[in-house]
C-alpha cells in the first residue's frame, strides 16, 4: 500500500507523510524536471485528454477562481472536476466532481493504482505528484466534461504542468513562497507564466501583467487577455477574471449571464457569520498580499470597525510586516495548533519583534474566548491549517447556532 492511500484512511490526515512524501521541494526545483510526470501520464494512458482542462496559477485568488469557473460550468448543464488546495479538514476536499469530494474507497483504489505502477517503473513520486495523477485519473474514469485545476506552488514545474489546457489563467502576482520561486516579483511571475502554452489563450488578472508573463505569452503566441482594472474588494476581481474566462470559453453567451453564479465563493473567504452578538469574519490570507488585501476589504466593508484578529502561520515570511499591517485596526492574538504545518507559539514568541502589541493564546478556543470578552468584531485569518477544527470549536462556543 502506498504511502498516499494510507493517508487516505479513516482520520484523513497527512501527517503520516511528513517524513517521506511530503519532502521539502525547495532544492528540487533547482534541478527539476517533469519527465517522470509525463512519462506517468503516458502509462496511465494520457487520461487528462478525456476531458477539457482548464490551468490557473496565481500568488492569491486562483482558489476562488476556480471554485467559481466550476460553480459555473456545472450551472450550466456540465460534469465538472475540480482540484485544489490546500485542504481544511480532508485530504479528498482536493478532488471533487460538482462539489462531491471523492469517495476514501475510490481514492485509496487508484493511489494503489499509481503507487504500484510507480514503482514498477522505477519512479519515485512525491505527494503532490501522486496526487496529480491520482486526480487526472479519477476524472478521466468518471466522464468528467471539465476540469478547472489550481497549480500547488508556481507553475512552470508545478506537477500539473503536463496538462493542455484550452485556457490558461495567472490571477495574481504577489510575495509568497519565495525560498522557492525567487525573491523578486519578476522572478515568481516567471514562475506563474510556465503555465502558458503555444496558442492557447492565457486571462491575466491586473496585478499579474508583469513582463515575465507578457514575454512568455509572445513567445507561445498565446491570446492573451488581461483584466485591467483593480477592484475594491478582491472577489469581485476574481469575478471579472472568472468571466473573462468563461466569455472566452463560451463568445456566444453574453457576459452579464455568468454574474450570478460567480457571486458564489469559496469556504474562509471573506466568510461573514454572526458569532455570539458580533460580525466575526473567517479569511486565509495566508501571506503578505492576502493580508493587504483582508485589510482593504475591511476598511472597504467596514471603515469604522475595530477587531480582534486571531492568527496563526504556517510561513515565517513576512510575519512582522503583516503584523504592522494589521496593528492599527485592533488587537492581535497569535496562536498555534498540534497541525505540523503550523509555526508553534513557541516559535512566534521568537520571531515576533518586540514592538508589536500582541496576546500569545494556547490554541484557538482560547483565543475565542479572550476575543469574546472585546467589544470588536473577530477576524479569524492566516494558514488554512488554522481552520481544521474551527467548526467543532464554534459549536462548543455557541451550541445553541448549526455551524456549517
Amino acid at each position: 500500500m502506498g504511502e498516499l492511500s494510507k493517508a487516505i484512511e479513516p482520520l484523513d490526515k497527512y501527517q503520516a507523510l511528513k517524513q517521506r512524501t511530503l519532502r521539502p521541494f525547495k532544492n528540487r526545483l533547482h534541478n527539476f524536471s517533469l519527465k517522470k510526470m509525463r512519462e506517468m501520464r503516458k502509462l496511465l494512458g494520457y487520461p487528462d485528454k478525456e476531458y477539457k482542462s482548464i490551468h490557473v496559477a496565481g500568488t492569491n485568488g486562483k482558489g476562488s477562481v476556480c471554485f467559481k469557473l466550476s460553480c459555473a460550468l456545472q450551472d450550466m448543464g456540465f460534469k465538472v472536476g475540480l482540484f485544489s488546495s490546500p485542504h481544511i479538514r480532508t485530504l479528498r476536499e482536493r478532488i471533487s466532481i460538482n462539489q462531491k469530494v471523492i469517495s476514501r474507497e475510490k481514492a485509496g483504489e487508484i493511489s494503489n493504482q499509481i503507487h504500484n505502477l510507480a514503482e514498477k517503473n522505477q519512479h519515485s513520486l512525491i505527494f503532490f505528484e501522486e496526487f496529480t495523477l491520482l486526480a487526472m485519473a479519477y476524472f478521466a474514469q468518471e466522464k468528467v466534461d471539465y476540469v478547472v485545476w489550481e497549480t500547488g506552488v508556481g507553475g512552470l514545474w508545478d506537477a500539473t504542468n503536463i496538462l493542455q489546457p484550452i485556457v490558461s489563467v495567472i490571477t495574481s502576482i504577489g510575495w509568497d513562497h519565495m525560498r522557492i520561486l525567487g525573491n523578486t516579483l519578476e522572478k515568481i511571475a516567471a514562475h506563474k507564466a510556465g503555465i502558458i502554452k503555444r496558442n492557447t489563450p492565457v486571462v491575466v488578472g491586473p496585478t499579474a501583467n508583469i513582463l515575465p508573463v507578457k514575454l512568455n505569452a509572445k513567445k507561445r503566441q498565446a491570446p492573451y487577455y488581461f483584466v485591467d482594472k483593480i477592484f475594491p474588494f478582491y472577489e469581485e476581481e476574481n469575478q471579472q477574471i472568472a468571466k473573462k474566462t468563461l466569455s472566452i470559453l463560451f463568445p456566444e453567451k453574453p457576459e452579464a449571464s455568468f454574474d450570478n453564479v460567480l457571486k458564489d465563493t469559496p469556504p474562509l473567504r471573506f466568510e461573514k457569520k454572526e458569532f455570539k452578538g458580533k460580525t466575526l469574519i473567517m479569511d486565509v490570507a495566508h501571506n503578505l498580499t492576502g493580508f493587504e488585501r483582508l485589510k482593504e476589504a475591511l476598511l472597504n466593508h467596514y471603515p469604522e470597525k475595530k477587531w480582534s484578529f486571531i492568527l496563526a502561520f504556517s510561513k515565517t515570511e513576512h510575519l512582522n510586516p503583516i503584523l504592522n499591517l494589521l496593528q492599527p485596526l485592533g488587537k492581535i492574538y497569535l496562536t498555534s495548533s498540534s497541525h505540523f504545518k503550523l509555526i508553534s507559539l513557541n516559535k512566534l514568541k521568537v520571531l515576533v519583534a518586540k514592538e508589536w502589541e500582541v496576546t500569545f493564546v494556547a490554541n484557538l478556543q482560547e483565543a475565542l474566548k479572550e476575543s469574546l470578552q472585546n467589544p470588536e468584531g473577530i477576524v479569524i485569518t492566516g494558514s488554512f491549517f488554522l481552520f481544521e477544527n474551527l467548526k467543532e470549536i464554534l459549536s462548543s462556543l455557541d451550541p445553541e447556532k448549526a455551524w456549517s
